[in-house]
């Protein structure tokens, strides 16, 4: 053991970097000491529990840098008791990071960003980040394909149904219905399913749209986190058979037959919590809570929903009740009321889904499933000229 120890010290002294999480520095912390590195640096510092860093700092460090942002998720200790939202004191989940931020010690700021288009990147500025900046780029994403806003919050009445059979989450149903049928309608546009991403706060949600999915043909991806959180609340592994790791998928098309290679051809759906760090082309969040005691869970946390609201880049289109979100019993407003106050003087916040037929230029007001049309289009006839010199006869259709 002694020889592979001092094998292992002299490649890893040979490397200019060694890449290791905090678990891993406890595992081989011998190792770590003995190559005594002299620079630390912690990405995502923000989400690492403070004893964690600690912990894993070498005896004769120099210098210690910390890259995240404090205002999105923080740690995530064991039991709620010790977290910051129940209000005991205890605050484990303010991670060495925050703290330090919060203190006068010197930082730096990156005010840049290049993901979101500019009517969504506002949300976030009005509200946490003042200094933002949007790149030139960000002006130049194309508008989404078949509706007419690149931003919708779609207000709807649609009680959620309460924690699940399991007891461990909440879902919505109606909810889940409009955002797979706005799915399936932004597939018809010509988007490959990779580049939409279906998020919500609760698992019991991301079951209820799974399963909806794949009542559609389209196949859906989680990643590890994800399915790690899914296999908590479902322990039934019958319906985990599109996971794989390493971004691959496998599942059975109408014939039982199409194997999918990649996830390029898969829907991704996963939970806010577990999105942090990626992005997508156009995201559908699912909210979930509409009920008339005024209770909105997750969605009172302001990190969270920093989170949820920055991941798209072209398009962003959340679903959920304005109501029970703007009637929380809290003395300040929370930051998802405050983003709902601004979508609606904007113009943004409707009963409806503004979609348009890139042939005609017509507009549907969707309000439930129902009205999403199926072919993608219009109403009205295609009439366009086919190869054979006919015009189609079909629906209206991208």
């Amino acid at each position: 053991r002694d020889v592979n120890m001092c094998a292992e010290v002299r490649v890893a002294k040979e490397a200019r970097l060694i890449g290791i999480t905090t678990t891993g520095c406890a595992k081989y912390s011998a190792l770590l000491q003995a190559v005594n590195p002299r620079v630390v640096l912690c990405e995502e510092a923000g989400e690492v529990l403070e004893s964690h860093l600690i912990a894993a700092l070498p005896k004769n460090i120099q210098s210690l840098v910390l890259i995240g942002d404090h205002q999105q998720l923080r740690p995530k200790p064991s039991e709620y008791t010790l977290s910051v939202e129940s209000d005991n004191g205890y605050d484990l989940d303010v991670s060495l990071f925050e703290r330090l931020v919060d203190s006068s010690i010197a930082k730096q700021s990156l005010p840049t960003q290049r993901r979101m288009q500019p009517d969504i990147s506002t949300l976030i500025r009005d509200t946490l980040y003042p200094e933002l900046i949007d790149d030139p780029a960000v002006y130049e994403h194309p508008p989404v394909r078949g509706v007419a806003k690149p931003l919708v919050f779609f207000d709807h009445a649609w009680p959620d149904s309460g924690r699940t059979n399991e007891g461990t989450s909440y879902t919505n149903v109606r909810e889940a219905a409009m955002v797979v049928e706005f799915a399936q309608y932004l597939v018809r546009q010509g988007y490959a399913p990779h580049e939409i991403a279906v998020l919500t706060p609760y698992v019991g949600q991301l079951l209820e749209i799974r399963r909806l999915l794949r009542s559609k043909r389209l196949t859906v991806y989680l990643n590890d986190r994800t399915q790690d959180e899914v296999d908590l609340v479902c322990s039934s592994s019958d319906e985990d058979d599109e996971h794989a790791n390493g971004g691959e998928a496998a599942a059975a098309s109408a014939n039982g037959s199409r194997a999918v290679r990649s996830m390029q051809e898969c829907i991704r759906l996963a939970t806010v919590d577990n999105f942090q760090g990626e992005e997508a082309n156009v995201v559908l969040v699912s909210s979930v809570r509409c009920n008339p005691n005024r209770r909105i869970g997750f969605l009172a946390t302001d990190n969270r929903v920093n989170v949820m609201l920055s991941r798209a880049k072209h398009g962003m289109y959340v679903f959920g009740s304005a109501a029970t979100v703007r009637a929380h019993r809290r003395s300040n407003p929370t930051m998802f009321a405050r983003v709902i106050h601004m979508l609606g003087t904007r113009g943004c916040l409707m009963p409806h889904l503004p979609l348009v037929c890139a042939g005609h230029g017509n507009v549907t007001y969707a309000r439930g499933p129902d009205d999403i049309p199926r072919d993608g289009g219009c109403s009205e006839m295609c009439d366009a000229r086919l190869s054979c010199g006919h015009r189609c006869r079909r629906n209206c259709h991208p």
